[in-house]
């Protein structure tokens, strides 16, 4: 029992240095850093208020909440600016999705 869960520990930290090798390099280019960031804001600000309740399954998943506090939480470690960045972007299209619902169960448009 102990051999199999020395195992699967293994093969869990090899993949989160494999993944960690993947994010750094992008992470430490400042600009990608400032690309990410200008992104996330414009899409904050000009890109979600145009997105329609209809088309938002995926973003209203729990495995979609549950990856982005998981990456907002990782890239706090590398870039405050981009963590907060996506956490208010996050905030703001789970608000925004929660409006358009109550809108829609109160029949207002």
């Amino acid at each position: 029992m102990l051999l199999y869960l020395y195992n699967n520990m293994n093969t869990l930290n090899n993949t989160l240095k494999g993944l960690e090798k993947v994010f750094n390099k992008p992470l430490n280019n400042i600009y990608i850093e400032a690309f990410v960031v200008l992104f996330l804001t414009c899409y904050a600000g000009l890109i979600l208020p145009t997105l329609k309740l209809e088309s938002t399954e995926f973003l209203r998943s729990d495995l979609f909440r549950i990856v982005s506090v998981f990456l907002i939480a990782y890239l706090s470690s590398h870039s405050f600016t981009i963590s907060l960045v996506l956490a208010v972007a996050l905030v703001m299209t789970l608000n925004h999705f929660n409006a358009l619902e109550l809108n829609e169960t109160f029949g207002m448009n």
